[in-house]
């Protein structure tokens, strides 16, 4: 087969490539060049010190390297995304946005056009015929980052990494005199130097606006926008008081963040907007809230249209709107949504 493969220059996608070419592909190493113009943070899956790192591992490995423009896609499908949910209080993951829409979207797209019979990537899950399941590694298991990628997108990929553990791959990577190679940084991407205040300030000046900080409903101290501010955040509320205060809510309309203790961020229930279904809805699923949680039982009923109500077995802490849900039976993925409340 021939294979276009996308390349960061970290070990799993290195370890991707190699093993495809053990098994007598056709591999052409890809970079993906998603940044618009600007200065951005190093050592990130996109960055420009990826990219020459991504060049020079293709050279060592001894297969052709190009680098494909989705500056336009990742601009639209996920930055622009990025901020419309900020505006509106939400917590989004833009990472599941741009494996959705155009790290696996485009990408797979262009490489059809480009003459190519699959692409692949280095995470750490499995697929056949556009089932996603999770990866042998349960720790490394990225099904989560992938459950929004639609299944006519997901058949035309290839996990390598899919049945083997870190372990096996960073062994398999030495074996084949690939010496220790950074690992990407976990940023988001898009972040300018300066970070996320920067982000803030430079997209969004507007919501650094200071407002109340409400416990029990009773104005405690001022925040600085709250823009700043996510569900279980404890670091950076900066109001002293008797025990840890967490976020619980924020509230763009009245720019307000509401506070309280640990305790209080349990909650039983949630609402889903489902935006990708691999097999029907059952009543009991167990899912995942965010990434590296824990999978909780849940009864699952259909309010209306593609919005699901979850009742958890037990309280979930810190339920996040505009996190991602991702229902699970044993390895596969049954669907995946927004939290929306």
């Amino acid at each position: 087969m021939k294979i276009a493969v996308g390349l960061s220059g970290g070990i799993d996608s290195t370890a991707s490539v190699l093993k495809l070419l053990h098994e007598g592909h056709d591999v052409v190493a890809v970079f993906l060049n998603m940044l618009p113009e600007g200065v951005y943070q190093e050592k990130t899956c996109c960055s420009l010190d990826s990219k020459l790192l991504a060049r020079r591992v293709a050279k060592q490995i001894g297969v052709p390297f190009e680098e494909w423009n989705l500056q336009e896609d990742f601009s639209s499908n996920v930055i622009s995304i990025f901020k419309a949910m900020m505006k509106r209080g939400l917590t989004p993951n833009p990472c599941v946005f741009c494996n959705r829409s155009v790290k696996l979207g485009t990408f797979v797209r262009m490489a059809l056009e480009r003459g190519f019979d699959a692409v692949a990537t280095g995470h750490y899950a499995r697929q056949c015929e556009g089932q996603l399941y999770k990866g042998k590694d349960l720790w490394k298991d990225q099904s989560y980052m992938l459950s929004l990628v639609s299944p006519d997108i997901l058949k035309h990929v290839i996990f390598p990494l899919g049945n083997l553990t870190r372990e096996d791959v960073i062994d398999f990577a030495q074996s084949n005199g690939i010496t220790y190679i950074p690992r990407s940084s976990q940023d988001i991407c898009f972040m300018p130097q300066g970070g996320f205040d920067a982000f803030v300030q430079q997209s969004f000046p507007e919501l650094s606006k200071e407002g109340n900080v409400i416990y029990h409903g009773k104005t405690i101290g001022q925040h600085r926008g709250y823009a700043y501010y996510t569900i279980g955040q404890r670091k950076g509320i900066g109001i002293g008081f008797k025990e840890p205060l967490y976020v619980k809510a924020v509230e763009p309309k009245t720019n307000t963040v509401f506070v309280g203790t640990s305790e209080e961020l349990f909650s039983g229930a949630m609402d889903v907007a489902v935006i990708n279904n691999f097999m029907p809805v059952s009543e009991m699923s167990q899912i995942k809230i965010r990434y590296h949680a824990p999978s909780v039982n849940a009864h699952v009923e259909r309010i209306k249209g593609t919005i699901l109500h979850v009742v958890f077995e037990k309280p979930v802490r810190a339920i996040t709107p505009g996190q991602v849900a991702v229902a699970y039976e044993d390895d596969a993925v049954q669907w995946a949504g927004i939290i929306l409340r």
